[in-house]
């Protein structure tokens, strides 16, 4: 007799699970995006210098995503929904006491301790809510989630260069931190994918022995991309008699290894809550560190940009200006791109792939000695077009390679990575703006590093290649 497998509805619910990502991704991205915009005022006035900026931009964020690793099993344990509302709390109450800062301390402690940890802990929860309920139609509620998403990116710097004119930072601040409290509202709307799972009437699983109940396990090869079967029954049977054995054999030697069987069994047990199994794929490791470089050269871009343009002397409205049209682009492009990489049926890793050669292209063109405005509105085009890209597919990377339970894990070390990268990349650029003088050569610096990450997904791409058509002759012989 069969018996009917459940599946993610794939839609339904979803759909309000893709809104309820955009809704925090459209009040709390773009205030991580134009802290600098907020900020650059009010630094200048407290007499921070370059460096002073820029650890307390790289480093805040770093301090939320360091603490990544603990991410993946605080969502295993209470699920989504509770994170995502502790998240909408912190985030919040971090972003209105900005509004207090006047040392680097402050900063670190609203910016980097409480906004940033919330952002983190609510981007990895989200994400994992949306691949619930997403499997076949994943690039497309990824899609839809960052369209909405980008509208945030077009309104907050015009909103945010509206509140600077008529108030002060701090009433900025808490007019942006109210609008944060809305997050508790996407929070709830996170329903545990189990209330809407469907049976899958076309996959049957049927028993080979009768009646008879066979315990089981299942092991993910992540290189071989499948499941293997391990009956636990004969596992235990044996387990049994090894035991047997040892305790009529010598009985300090089961004490000995009752002992070795305790460590053993701890260390286990931490593997298995942070999916420690995934740092033994070298594909993984190769897929996670282009990752991460890239998102650090990405997020540093984003963060100093208001800085970079200010040093290639544009004025406020038109730093918010250049902001918005790129966002502009950035949006129409997270909505056309999953059509695309469809039609074509390419890969998230490879459109990721092109993406990074677009992103290193455009902002290379800040260094073109042209300086109307113009230019640089068409630099800020070509840079939306790479990010929308870019948005949408290197989220999706990591979902397509690990299996769905290990996602939070897989994501949480991520974010630990995407901290260290901060953390000691942070200071570095701003050593590179006070040597140079200007954080125009920043660009050269968050180049460089996209270039890396490029090569080495392109080398083990050539590499397995390689291997694959040995592996095929070897099979003709």
């Amino acid at each position: 007799m069969g018996r009917r497998s459940l599946v993610p509805p794939d839609g339904g619910w979803g759909w309000v699970i893709v809104v309820a990502f955009a809704l925090f991704n459209f009040l709390v991205i773009p205030v991580l995006q134009n802290f600098g915009l907020i900020f650059q005022g009010k630094f200048k006035e407290l007499g921070m210098s370059a460096t002073d900026e820029t650890f307390v931009v790289t480093s805040g964020l770093a301090i939320g995503m360091l603490a990544g690793f603990f991410y993946g099993p605080l969502i295993k344990k209470f699920n989504y929904r509770k994170v995502c509302t502790v998240s909408a709390f912190l985030t919040s109450v971090g972003i209105i006491s900005m509004m207090y800062a006047e040392k680097m301390v402050h900063f670190l402690m609203s910016y980097g301790l409480l906004t940033s940890i919330g952002l983190s802990l609510g981007m990895t929860s989200y994400s994992y809510a949306l691949n619930s309920y997403f499997l076949k139609r994943r690039s497309f509620a990824t899609g839809f989630a960052y369209t909405i998403t980008c509208m945030g990116s077009i309104a907050m710097p015009q909103l945010i260069s509206f509140l600077l004119s008529q108030y002060d930072v701090s009433g900025t601040c808490l007019i942006i931190g109210g609008l944060s409290l809305n997050c508790f509202v996407s929070a709830a709307l996170l329903q545990p994918v189990e209330w809407h799972m469907k049976e899958d009437l076309s996959n049957f699983h049927r028993s080979t022995a009768g009646n008879t109940k066979r315990s089981s396990i299942y092991t993910i090869n992540l290189q071989e991309g499948h499941c293997s079967e391990i009956n636990t029954d004969e596992m235990n049977r044996k387990a049994v008699s090894d035991s047997t054995t040892a305790i009529f054999s010598d009985r300090n030697l089961v004490v000995a290894e009752e002992k070795d069987s305790a460590i053993k069994e701890f260390f286990y047990t931490i593997a298995h809550i942070f999916d420690l199994s995934l740092l033994k794929d070298m594909s993984f490791l190769n897929l996670l560190m282009g990752l991460s470089a890239a998102a650090f050269a990405e997020q540093a871009f984003s963060v100093l940009t208001p800085f970079i343009l200010a040093d290639l002397h544009m004025n406020t409205q038109q730093i918010a200006t250049f902001i918005s049209v790129l966002s502009l682009t950035d949006l129409i492009f997270r909505f056309i791109t999953p059509f695309i990489g469809n039609y074509f049926k390419v890969t998230s890793k490879m459109m990721c792939m092109v993406s990074f050669c677009l992103l290193t292209l455009s902002r290379s063109c800040l260094f073109l000695p042209l300086h109307q405005y113009e230019f640089f509105v068409g630099v800020a085009l070509a840079i939306g077009v790479a990010k929308g890209v870019r948005t949408v597919y290197w989220t999706l990377v990591l979902p397509d390679y690990v299996p769905l339970k290990m996602l939070p894990s897989a994501t949480g070390m991520h974010m630990v990575l995407n901290g260290l990268f901060l953390f000691i990349g942070g200071p570095i650029l701003g050593v590179a703006k006070h040597l140079s003088g200007s954080y125009v050569n920043c660009v050269l610096i968050t180049n460089g590093i996209t270039l890396v990450a490029l090569t080495t997904w392109s080398c083990e791409i050539g590499y397995t290649k390689y291997i694959n058509s040995k592996k095929e002759e070897i099979t003709k012989m």
